[in-house]
C-alpha cells in the first residue's frame, strides 16, 4: 500500500549546508512510522598515498586531467597486491573508489604489455557505466585502450571485433555462460593474452543458479589456462560492498582454492 507523503517544510539554511541531514529529515517526515532505528556515522578525513612510481606516464596524465593526483590508501594497497601478481578482493563502502582499484592495474598492463581483461558485472546497466568511465579516461589522454561491452544486445557483426580487438571486454555471468564459453575456440585470441578477470558485486550463491555461475568461472579458468602462454598469469580481482564481507570471502575461496581472506580492506593471497 502506498502511503501518502506528508508535506515538507522549506529546508533551512543549515539543512542546505548539510545535504545528508536534509535527506534524513525528509525520510523521517515521510516514513516515520516505518523507521525502527537510526545511526549516524560521522565523516572522517580521507587517507591518501601518492600515485605509484611505476605508473605509466600516459595513465598518470589521464588521471591528472580528471582531477586525480593521489590515491586512497585502499587503492594503493590494491595496486601493490596486483603488481605482486596476487589475487585480490576489494571490500570497501559504497562510492569509495573501488573501480579505480582494478582499472588502474588493468590499464597499466594494457598499455605496457598488451594484456587483456574480462570484466563481469551483474547487470548490463553497470557494464555500460564502466565502459563510459573507461572511455572518459581514454579520451583524457588518448590512451588507445579499447573497451567494449559484450552482451545480448551486441550485434552479430560486432561480436568478432569485440573478440579480436577488445583490450577490455565488459560482460555479465549469463553472457559468459551462453555467449563466450560455448564458443571458446572463437575466443582463443582473447584468452591467449587474458591477464585479469574482474568480478563486480562478488557474492556466493546456492542452488542451480549458484552452481551454474561456479561452473562458468571454473571453465573460464580452464580455457584461459589452455589458451594462454605458460608465463601468463590470470589474476582474479573481486569487488563488493563492505556489508558483503563474509559473503565475498566464501565466493573468493570458491573461485581460488589458494585464497585466504584475512580481516582488512584489501585482502590478498599468493597463488
Amino acid at each position: 500500500m502506498r502511503i501518502p507523503a506528508e508535506p515538507l517544510t522549506a529546508p533551512s539554511v543549515a539543512n542546505q549546508q548539510d545535504p545528508a541531514g536534509q535527506l534524513a529529515a525528509q525520510l523521517r517526515a515521510q516514513y516515520a512510522a516505518h523507521i525502527t532505528g537510526e545511526l549516524v556515522i560521522p565523516a572522517r578525513p580521507g587517507r591518501y598515498r601518492p600515485m605509484p612510481e611505476g605508473l605509466d606516464p600516459r595513465l598518470a596524465g589521464a588521471l591528472h586531467r580528471r582531477g586525480m593526483d593521489r590515491l586512497y590508501t585502499h587503492q594503493a594497497a590494491a595496486w601493490e597486491t596486483v603488481q605482486a601478481r596476487q589475487h585480490t578482493v576489494i571490500v570497501t563502502p559504497t562510492a569509495s573508489g573501488k573501480t579505480l582499484c582494478y582499472n588502474l592495474p588493468v590499464l597499466q598492463a594494457a598499455l605496457q604489455n598488451q594484456a587483456r581483461a574480462l570484466y563481469l558485472f551483474p547487470t548490463k546497466a553497470l557494464a555500460q557505466d564502466q565502459v563510459a568511465e573507461l572511455s572518459a579516461l581514454n579520451e583524457a589522454a588518448s590512451l588507445g585502450v579499447r573497451a567494449f561491452t559484450f552482451d545480448g544486445d551486441t550485434p552479430g557483426d560486432a561480436r568478432k571485433a569485440v573478440r579480436t580487438r577488445g583490450d577490455i571486454v565488459v560482460s555479465n555471468p549469463d553472457m559468459l555462460h551462453q555467449g563466450i564459453l560455448p564458443h571458446h575456440t572463437k575466443w582463443a585470441q582473447f584468452f591467449e593474452t587474458l591477464r585479469f578477470v574482474v568480478i563486480d558485486e562478488m557474492h556466493s550463491y546456492r542452488g542451480v543458479f549458484g552452481s551454474t555461475h561456479g561452473r562458468s568461472y571454473e571453465n573460464t579458468k580452464k580455457w584461459a589456462a589452455n589458451e594462454g602462454t605458460s608465463d601468463t598469469r590470470k589474476l582474479l580481482l573481486g569487488v563488493g560492498p563492505y556489508s558483503g564481507f563474509d559473503n565475498m570471502s566464501a565466493a573468493a575461496l570458491a573461485l581460488s582454492p589458494h585464497y585466504r581472506m584475512p580481516p582488512g580492506i584489501a585482502a590478498r593471497s599468493s597463488d
